[in-house]
């Protein structure tokens, strides 16, 4: 019996009684995890390789037929749709549009499912033309809901809502943003962003619609999340925050306070570099300089701005340009104000064509134009009806009332769910137990009779007699064991008694220096250790020095340095020299003084050597070299 192995116990017999105990306890145990397991699927992450991208920027990207056919060819058959959805999503920047509707096209066809139906759709819609984007993106959405991708189905209903908010159509857009909220909200800390993104959201349409109370309660949301500065997107997003708020202060005509949080927002960028726009915080600045009066300070800061924008933000830029047109009418440079407010009087956002025809019957009036002033005046009234009307405010609270609605309605779906849930567990519990108590009673009941007590007494005889005779090894084995680490000591000791006596002969024979050598103490060599003020004297500069020396170390150890050279064929004659010298037992700086060379010099003569020996940086040296024989 192998020292590394217990005595095993004998198996109980697999007649037709334990068979029978062991399938019903299966059966039992089965039952029980069944109404043990959560409801819900666990989604299977794609493989580490499909995450890399090494594997997508080896395919033909400008080449749809062999993308499918390497994919289909070198990906399992689980992940081939994903394979090919990142091979869209990692394509070229500057590829042509109909090239990627061409890849959308080519993966709803090869990859026929929910999901790639709903991701090509997802895309169509952000990538086609307005009037088809809508009803892509619904399709997307409502794929996603079919499918339980709530995250995907987040991600169509927020482009709707950007599509609605940049119509002017409010309460659609509020609708589909708080449908992303509800969907985000319960994420973890790694989807902080999409939450944020999906709070502003919410304040932007609250913003559009006037409703600058709730505007500002939405933007102020996020700062629990943005506590951590050390991360780089909370860094951003503090900016944003700044900026968000100091937009909505600005509405609520508090220049003061939106002055102030710009330039924090200011302050924050430089400080941390972030990716934020300049352009828009500066212009923002100067905006808020101008609701408070100071149009020269706002047209310089405006200016600069202009001087700095660089990225061709079309939000930005139009808010810009309207801030200015505005700073150059108070500053009395009506020609330049009408500029760079005309275009505006057409533009898609409701709150744009307001603001400009606003400016422009005011300029108009200066002008002395009343007529024209006047037809200003009447389209922005006419635009506000149809933007601020009572129907437009009962819209948005209808909105509301719809996403509070289905907040409700998906509780209590989700407490329904729950309750049957836990009916189904506590049933599938007291068949278990209902179970588990006849099986016990019939196992109480097979137990008993007196051949079965014979059975086991005899069955903890055999026990106790292997327990026996496993001690008996033991004890066999652990005494070998003695002898053999005595044995070995043994041999351990003859050895350095063999190299002690090598040391002192060749320390006697070698050292070269005449006269009785003067004692110099050294606290690193041990007092009592024969040969040890005659130690540093050693030298081995000359040839015949050499061979004085192998002459001895051979007659103590014969055929070692054969034994060496054999294992170790492409060592010097300068590495075998220090291998003997360290063999013997000598210090660094005594195989210096030896050899006549510095001490580092054998330290890196040491590391070349323990290389070339194939030897690890984490294996002792020194051990190997006392150890070899």
């Amino acid at each position: 019996m192998s020292n590394n192995q217990s005595p095993r116990l004998p198996k109980i017999s697999s007649n037709p009684d334990h068979l029978f105990l062991q399938k019903s306890a299966a059966i039992a145990l089965l039952f029980l995890v069944l109404g043990c397991r959560d409801p819900k699927t666990d989604e299977n992450l794609p493989d580490e390789f499909m995450q890399s991208g090494a594997f997508i920027k080896t395919l033909p990207y400008f080449n749809p037929d062999s993308c499918v056919m390497l994919v289909r060819r070198d990906v399992p058959p689980r992940w081939q749709g994903a394979a090919y959805e990142n091979l869209f999503l990692d394509g070229p920047e500057d590829s042509p549009l109909a090239l990627g509707f061409q890849h959308l096209d080519f993966y709803e066809r090869n990859f026929p499912a929910d999901t790639a139906r709903a991701f090509a759709q997802l895309w169509r819609g952000l990538l086609g033309h307005p009037d088809t984007a809508q009803t892509c993106l619904q399709e997307s959405y409502d794929l996603s809901m079919k499918g339980k991708n709530y995250l995907r189905a987040g991600d169509a209903q927020e482009a709707m809502g950007a599509i609605f908010y940049r119509k002017g159509q409010t309460a659609d857009a509020l609708r589909s943003f708080f449908a992303v909220h509800e969907a985000v909200k319960n994420l973890g800390a790694t989807q902080n962003q999409r939450k944020i993104t999906a709070i502003w959201n919410i304040s932007n349409a609250y913003h559009q619609s006037n409703n600058l109370r709730e505007a500002l309660a939405w933007a102020q949301r996020p700062w629990p999340l943005l506590a951590d500065e050390s991360v780089e997107s909370s860094r951003a997003n503090k900016v944003d925050y700044f900026k968000q708020c100091g937009t909505i202060y600005s509405s609520l005509n508090l220049p003061d306070s939106a002055i102030l949080l710009f330039q924090n927002a200011l302050d924050l960028q430089e400080k941390y570099q972030t990716i934020n726009d300049r352009s828009i915080l500066v212009g923002k600045l100067g905006g808020a300089y101008f609701d408070k009066g100071d149009c020269p300070t706002a047209l310089r800061y405006l200016l600069e701005a202009r001087r700095i924008q660089h990225n061709g933000n079309a939000l930005g830029t139009n808010e810009l340009d309207l801030s200015q047109a505005e700073t150059y009418f108070c500053l009395g440079r009506l020609d330049s104000a009408e500029i760079l407010a005309r275009p505006f009087l057409q533009h898609l956002s409701p709150p744009f064509r307001l603001h400009a025809n606003k400016l422009v019957a005011k300029i108009y009036a200066q002008q002395g134009k009343y007529k024209a002033a006047y037809d200003a005046v009447q389209t922005r009234l006419d635009i506000g009806e149809k933007t601020y009307n009572i129907e437009k405010i009962q819209q948005m609270g209808a909105a509301k009332v719809e996403v509070e609605l289905d907040r409700a309605k998906l509780r209590l779906e989700q407490i329904a769910q729950k309750e049957k849930n836990e009916r189904q567990q506590k049933l599938l519990l007291g068949l278990a137990a209902l179970l588990a108590l006849v099986l016990g009673g019939a196992f109480f009941m097979r137990q008993r009779g007196r051949h079965r007590i014979l059975e086991q007494e005899k069955l903890l005889l055999e026990q106790q007699n292997q327990l026996a005779e496993a001690r008996e090894v033991l004890q066999l084995q652990e005494l070998e064991n003695t002898r053999s680490d005595l044995q070995k000591s043994n041999i351990e000791l003859e050895q350095a008694t063999k190299l002690l006596d090598l040391k002192n002969q060749i320390v006697a024979q070698m050292t070269r220096v005449t006269g009785k050598s003067t004692q110099v103490s050294d606290d690193s060599l041990p007092i009592a250790q024969p040969g040890a003020a005659d130690l540093r004297q050693l030298k081995i500069f000359t040839a015949e020095d050499w061979g004085v020396f192998q002459d001895k170390f051979e007659a103590s150890f014969p055929g070692m340095r054969l034994r060496l050279l054999g294992q170790f064929q492409d060592i010097s004659n300068a590495e075998l020299r220090l291998f003997l010298l360290l063999k013997i037992g000598l210090l660094n700086r005594e195989i210096a003084n030896a050899l006549g060379i510095s001490v580092e010099s054998v330290w890196k003569s040491r590391y070349r050597l323990k290389k070339k020996m194939g030897m690890a940086d984490e294996q002792n040296f020194d051990v190997f070299v006392l150890q070899f024989v």
